[in-house]
């Protein structure tokens, strides 16, 4: 570089520790220079560099000119403010010198308050001749008609990676790059303090740059601002006016305008990096040190206004303002505790620490309320006990209604303890939801649930006692509206545990992500997973569960263990059942809850009914029964006495087996809830057998199994948040798929062909095994190129890329589930078997809604008949039983019509001619339904069966 000193280049030093440390020792930035060079062809040759002190204008700008060839001449103006002829004459002279050549002229915004001056400037680009090239550094922002292309403070902050490489180059420790980047934002001046001396030193250093070039430079009001602004890491006018305590609207636009180093203006707000807040507030403890207090309780209390209580208390504690941080986090407990903010709550309290948080009433009952929302009942318990033992207790629960409910609630576990809460102190009607709870567990007669709403924590006591009882549409109209979060998880609960798998996950995906990770909806979920049919998994989801339950002391613990060992048996493996609960119910049986001591005496009978030790299921199932039969806890009772009337029957009493029997029945259809008996039925059909051989004319056991073709449950991916839903309408003349809702218009039946078998092995399927159903007739060779082009159609028609596995399988991938509306048909007709006889009808007509036609009738493949002909089948059965349902209910016409649509289908159906009979019997026409019948199955060479019988029994015959 040849410079054009002496003389011409005026350089006057005052402060300028900026320049002096910066200028020279920074790395090489090509991309800066490149940016210099592109920005002053764009500009004709006269560039703007505007940044704040310490931003590495001065440096840069040498950078630059060390990478030219031409003449350059560095102007600094100052410190005092130069005049017009000054200026007039310092650029005339490098304009007659050496040239063309560059000229970089420093702190120019010691030009902006002379017109004279500012006129100057803006004929400086017509002043240059071709081939000159000036670059103006300033810290402030250039009156608008000088500039419309400017570098500023961005463009000049280093990169984590210009951080790293500077680091490195200096012999610093590269790994702080990303440190020092949020610490300083790329300011260079920070960056180089931060690199090359200990933090202390750094900071000092700092302290005394900013305040000496950018606090005493500005006005007495602007200073005042930002001083008291910094206080907060953002900044507002608003929030500068309620820390300064009056309005400061000129002093805040004023700042807002000028290039600050280290503070980023965003919109209406100003933002400042730790570096510089350090740095201020090193200031505002030296000039006032009693101001500083006032301004960070002043913060503090605008926190509390903004709903941000937890920064609040955290910002006094950092200033070692206990007793501020104390009554701010008091003023704030009933704000949260009503907009239900009990995590927000708990941290407050955490932040805090125990020794405050135990000095003050309000923040100790704050806490039982937040231990008990997050679920950590031990915790909870254990600081219950310790405020009783301190006699504090009854202050501690005056501070608030609700506490008396969430004191009892978590002391669950011993009965005694929690009653003795309720019934000595006040309270509100929340306490009544724990009351019923502990009278559901733990009494010997029916309990009946308290009336009211708005249970608020409460609302999962009252749940559950609610669901032992099988009161399960109850707790289905506990779920919110409007889509609105789920906080009770018993609602997933209630839905999945009838079957109602559709709606459960529905509600499952409205439960927000902390309540999700609690013990109780896990178990929530792993029964849901359960039902969809992944088994292993709802395995593994139920030992989590118990493992987590016991860790935060939940009084449910036990009824998840009771759970999993009924899952066991479900999946035949009654031994590890055994196992599991023969420990389990000794121990239940010296507490307290008496509900969770039956479910374990059920599940450990119904294991010994298994093992063909009939004696001793029915001893255990006996005082289950009883005690279900006595205090109304309802939901095992049907499955638990169905056991029993197996176990009596196997030890010779039918008279009691029937007895039993028929309490199954009658308390399945009192609570409309008839899995657990039909589970039961699928166990051991002797107990329908024998209650048929009974009394033929009582159809109800006969028809206890509705549907029996269908499933139980078709296996269903589960949807993770990120996934997407591809489901493939297989009835009906025009089968398509529909992905996340949309409709695909899909016309190649190959396409569906391949989805509705995927859908069919949700496990995956070998390949040539796809192939070989997909492609029957074609060989290994235009098969698999076939093949091939039916992946590449379903790929670009849903985006979806199929797995092929190294073991030769095709998947679908993780982020991605099919379901068919062929398993949604049999899924809804199934659950019919669970509903009384009242709510079996709409259920079953709705299942049937979805079959608009055959399954996939354009569709020849072998399987896809066979699967044609099963869902035939399943529509028949399900249909019939509406035609049974509609003539109970007197609606003959109705079920004359449904009749007459089965035989459309299949004219040799006999069930369906004798029902048609039975309708035609009330119009003496009863001879025409059986000469019907009597030709049709005629052609097949045979008789009508029991169609004459039915006719002969007169108007007193039962349906059957």
């Amino acid at each position: 570089m040849k410079e054009s000193i002496g003389n011409l280049v005026k350089v006057h030093h005052g402060t300028d520790l900026g320049t002096r440390l910066v200028s020279g020792r920074l790395i090489p930035r090509p991309r800066l220079d490149e940016l210099f060079a592109v920005s002053l062809n764009q500009t004709g040759g006269v560039l703007w560099v505007v940044a704040g002190a310490g931003a590495g204008k001065s440096a840069q700008a040498e950078s630059f000119a060390r990478s030219t060839t031409a003449p350059v001449s560095w102007v600094r103006l100052g410190p005092e403010r130069p005049t017009s002829a000054y200026v007039a004459e310092l650029f005339a002279a490098a304009l007659q010198g050496e040239g063309p050549g560059l000229i970089v002229v420093d702190d120019c915004h010691l030009l902006f308050g002379e017109p004279a001056t500012l006129t100057l400037l803006a004929d400086l680009r017509m002043s240059v001749r071709r081939g000159w090239r000036v670059i103006l550094l300033t810290r402030d922002e250039p009156p608008q008609e000088l500039t419309h292309l400017a570098i500023r403070d961005s463009d000049l902050a280093m990169s984590v990676d210009e951080i790293r490489t500077f680091a490195t180059a200096r012999g610093g420790d590269a790994s702080q790059a990303e440190e020092i980047s949020r610490a300083t934002g790329g300011w260079a001046l920070g960056v180089l303090l931060h690199t090359q001396a200990a933090s202390a030193e750094a900071e000092a250093a700092v302290a005394e740059y900013l305040a000496s070039e950018v606090l005493d430079q500005l006005p007495e009001d602007e200073q005042r601002v930002l001083l008291a602004a910094s206080v907060a890491p953002r900044a507002t006018a608003h929030l500068a006016e309620v820390l300064c305590g009056e309005p400061m609207e000129d002093a805040w636009d004023r700042l807002t305008r000028r290039h600050l180093p280290t503070i980023n203006v965003r919109g209406a707000e100003l933002a400042f990096t730790p570096v510089l807040r350090a740095a201020l507030r090193y200031q505002r403890l030296s000039r006032r040190p009693g101001h500083h207090t006032e301004l960070v309780r002043r913060y503090a209390t605008y926190l509390g206004w903004m709903g941000q209580a937890v920064e609040a208390v955290e910002l006094l504690l950092a200033e070692n303002d206990q007793a501020e941080a104390v009554r701010v986090a008091e003023q704030a407990v009933p704000e949260l505790q009503a907009r239900r903010e009990w995590r927000t709550l708990e941290k407050l309290t955490n932040a805090l620490g125990e020794a405050a948080t135990g000095a003050s009433n309000i923040l100790l009952g704050a806490r039982i309320h937040a231990l008990n929302a997050a679920h950590q009942f031990a915790r909870a318990r254990f600081l219950v006990r310790t405020v009783e033992a301190g006699g504090r207790l009854p202050a501690v629960l005056a501070q608030d209604a609700g506490l008396v409910a969430s004191a009892a609630a978590v002391m669950l576990p011993d009965a005694a303890a929690a009653t003795r809460l309720l019934d000595l102190h006040g309270g509100d009607h929340r306490k009544e939801a724990v009351r019923f709870l502990v009278e559901v567990s733990c009494g010997e007669s029916p309990a009946e649930p308290p009336q009211g709403d708005d249970w608020d924590l409460h609302e999962q006591s009252l749940s559950w006692a609610l669901f032992v009882q099988g009161r399960i549409g109850d707790i289905t109209r506990l779920a919110p509206g409007d889509g609105r979060p789920l906080y009770n998880p018993d609602v997933v609960l209630a839905y999945a545990y009838t079957g109602r798998l559709p709606l459960a996950r529905r509600m499952w995906s409205r439960i927000p992500h902390e309540v999700r990770v609690t013990a109780h909806a896990r178990f929530a979920e792993s029964l849901l997973v359960y039902a969809e049919g992944d088994r292993d998994h709802a395995l593994e989801l139920l030992e989590d569960t118990v493992a987590e339950g016991r860790r935060m002391g939940s009084f449910l613990t036990p009824y998840y263990e009771a759970m999993t060992a009924m899952a066991l048996m479900r999946h035949h493996r009654a031994e590890s059942a055994r196992a599991l609960l023969e420990d389990r119910v000794r121990r239940w049986a010296r507490g307290d809850d008496a509900a969770v001591l039956e479910w374990g005496r059920m599940l450990l009978g119904w294991s010994y009914l298994e093992a063909g030790r009939n004696e001793k299921a029915r001893a255990l199932l006996v005082e289950a029964v009883d005690g279900m039969h006595r205090a109304g806890r309802h939901l095992q009772l049907p499955l638990a006495a169905a056991c029993l009337a197996e176990a009596h029957a196997r030890c010779g009493d039918l008279d009691a087996s029937h007895r039993a029997a028929a309490m199954a029945y009658d308390v399945a259809s009192s609570t409309g809830f008839f899995l657990g008996l039909v589970r039961a039925a699928w166990c051991y059909p002797d107990i329908q057998r024998r209650e048929q051989a009974r009394d033929r004319q009582d159809t109800r056991w006969r028809r206890l199994v509705v549907c029996p073709s269908a499933p139980a449950v078709p296996k269903r991916r589960r949807l993770g948040p990120a996934m997407v839903e591809l489901h493939v309408q297989t009835f009906g003349g025009r089968p398509d798929l529909v992905l996340d809702g949309r409709a695909l218009g899909v016309g190649r039946l190959k396409v569906i062909e391949l989805v509705a078998c995927l859908a069919l092995h949700p496990g995956g399927v070998v390949r040539t095994e796809l192939q070989r159903l997909l492609l029957p007739e074609a060989d290994a060779g235009t098969g698999g190129n076939h093949f091939r082009q039916i992946m590449h159609k379903f790929r670009d028609a849903t985006g979806i890329r199929l797995v092929s596995t190294d073991d030769g399988w095709v998947k679908v991938p993780g982020d991605a589930s099919i379901y068919a509306a062929d398993q949604l048909f049999e899924q809804e007709a199934a659950f019919a078997r669970g509903l009384h006889v009242n709510a079996r009808l709409p259920q079953l007509q709705a299942a049937l809604s979805l079959v608009t036609g055959q399954y996939l009738g354009r569709s020849e493949l072998t399987w896809v008949v066979e699967r044609r002909e099963h869902l035939e089948v399943v529509r028949e059965e399900a249909q019939l039983e509406v035609v049974r349902l509609l003539i109970e209910g007197g609606r003959l016409e109705e079920a004359r019509q449904e009749s007459e649509d089965v035989l459309g289908r299949n004219r040799y159906c006999d069930p369906a001619y004798r029902l048609l009979a039975y309708i035609e019997k009330t119009a003496g026409a009863e001879e025409t339904a059986y000469r019907r019948a009597a030709s049709a199955l005629g052609e097949l060479g045979l008789r009508p069966g029991d169609t004459r019988r039915f006719l002969e029994l007169g108007a007193s015959g039962s349906i059957t």
